[in-house]
């Protein structure tokens, strides 16, 4: 018979723990081959984290079936046949403690696989011991519950008593005896050196690369990760406050166990007279002041103080400005991806605007392929003018004043033909059925703004006939200067501070769709 051994230890615990319990396990079979699974440090209370058992199950028969992304529960694999026969491990708790197990041990089953628990010596392959084994999981999540909550009653009463639990803050060193942070001169200095940087405009990634080209790094040697000062800026230890409960684990029983960042109105910040300030208030809130402005403005620092699209991409739909749209909350991930949204559509939603939104680097993108292609398009746009330009001089060329009179003749003759008809239809207005009046005065109407449009057109005939010649030597001028104008243009990209002095608005429409209107 193939037996598997699995052995999860904490880190704690010695390597000798698993060689003694391998030790045993063949002095118990002796006759059998013996294949060993072993976790290092994992809770028991989240399967997905325990690589070795989940290896176990697959070569038990068993695959995994995921129910969302993160969670999943193990089922019996039809084209897998199990490595071994039987499990043995130290315990229940050892095993995993979660009542999810009860389904494992219901799908071992179906592959002909059982579970031996040595401590209490029951095996899943006796009714009666699967019965017991039930009872003593479901005690061990409760006690694992208790343990938690009373976990949890400890942190709050320590987080009442203004207890200082971070122990291990750079810039400090922890007095664990009296319960004190002490300041790291040489750590401080830099600390310091962080929040005047961030003071001064620059960002989390710039206060980085600064620190580097100075020779300051890390307790690693490293340079100092965006993260890492980012949490530094954001921890008000360094001004002499304590702040407790940040941060609160969920779902604790489950596959979507995690650690989640509490609301900041339910943190404890206390003064503590036992933490040494680096910093003062002042120098934290104004600190904290740049913070806010960066999420204004693409967390751009130093680099930015107004973007060059301000005001100038325009809903087409509304009418109303896009905006860039940024996380504001202290202590959030800085956003990699922001986007413009309508003013409309953030304020009022879909239901009054219903605009795409658009990534920021899709419109910088826009930008810089117009800047590229400016003066190609620019040139074309010429052509086409000239073209324009080209067949108006030809037809004005072609007309003579003789020509303007015969038309204006014609226009006015066809004019006495409507007054005629118009004349016959008023005569016979008044002796007609009320159904009949509707037509006439319909026809009426129709044959007045007829005689008007003809006069209209009679008015400019007659002013083209004295302007005839200013109107040639005016599109001859133009045509003069599209002309020097196609011989300057060259080919060298257009700076993008060139561009968008040019540009009055950038219309974004659905589906991403760009309009550009130059000034």
């Amino acid at each position: 018979m193939i037996i598997a051994l699995y052995v999860r230890v904490s880190t704690e615990e010695q390597e000798s723990s698993i060689i003694n319990q391998k030790e045993y396990i063949r002095s118990l079979y002796p006759d059998d081959e013996i294949i060993v699974y072993q976790d290092f440090g994992i809770s028991g209370t989240k399967i997905s984290n325990m690589e070795d058992f989940i290896q176990m199950m697959k070569d038990a028969g068993l695959k995994q079936h995921f129910i969302n992304k993160k969670k999943f529960v193990f089922i019996a694999d039809e084209t897998r046949e199990p490595l071994f026969n039987k499990i043995v491990t130290k315990s229940v708790t050892r095993f995993a403690r979660n009542t999810d197990v009860l389904s494992i041990w219901k799908e071992l089953n179906q592959k002909g696989v059982t579970v031996l628990f040595q401590d209490i010596n029951k095996d899943t392959a006796s009714s009666e011991d699967s019965l017991i084994l039930n009872l003593l999981l479901t005690l061990s999540q409760e006690e694992s519950k208790n343990i938690s909550e009373r976990t949890k009653f400890g942190n709050k009463a320590t987080a009442k008593a203004n207890k200082i639990r971070n122990n291990n803050l750079y810039g400090y060193n922890f007095d664990r005896t009296k319960n004190s942070l002490t300041i790291k001169e040489e750590e401080a200095a830099v600390v310091r050196k962080m929040f005047d940087l961030c003071i001064q405009g620059y960002g989390y990634v710039r206060i980085s690369q600064i620190l580097a080209e100075e020779g300051i790094y890390n307790p690693k040697g490293k340079p100092f990760a965006m993260a890492t000062i980012k949490n530094m800026i954001h921890n008000k230890k360094y001004c002499g406050y304590n702040v407790r409960g940040q941060w609160e684990s969920r779902n604790l029983f489950s596959e979507n166990h995690s650690n989640c960042r509490t609301k900041k109105e339910n943190w404890i910040i206390q003064k503590n007279d036992r933490i040494e300030p680096i910093i003062s208030e002042d120098t934290w809130n104004l600190a904290h002041e740049q913070v806010k402005l960066r999420l204004l403005h693409k967390n751009t620092g130093r680099t930015l103080e107004k973007r060059d699209t301000t005001d100038k991409i325009i809903c087409n739909c509304c009418g109303k400005n896009f905006y860039i749209c940024h996380s504001r909350k202290i202590g959030s991930g800085i956003n990699s991806y922001p986007y413009y949204i309508c003013a409309t559509k953030k304020k009022e939603g879909k239901n009054v605007c219903d605009n795409d939104n658009v990534q920021v680097k899709k419109i910088d993108a826009f930008i810089d392929d117009l800047a590229k292609n400016y003066y190609k398009n620019i040139k074309l746009s010429n052509k086409a003018k000239l073209y324009k330009l080209q067949s108006q001089l030809k037809a004005l060329r072609s007309k003579s004043v003789v020509d303007i009179n015969n038309e204006c003749q014609s226009i006015k003759a066809e004019n006495m033909e409507y007054e005629q008809q118009l004349s016959k239809l008023i005569d016979s207005f008044l002796d007609c059925s009320e159904v009949r009046k509707k037509i006439i005065d319909k026809k009426l109407s129709d044959l007045e703004l007829l005689i008007q449009e003809n006069n209209d057109r009679i008015l400019e005939l007659e002013r083209s006939k004295t302007n005839i010649d200013s109107d040639k030597l005016d599109i001859e001028r133009k045509i003069k200067e599209l002309k020097k104008e196609l011989t300057k243009i060259d080919t060298v990209k257009i700076t993008r501070e060139q561009l968008m002095d040019k540009i009055s608005c950038i219309k974004v429409d659905r589906g991403n769709k760009f309009i550009v209107e130059y000034l």
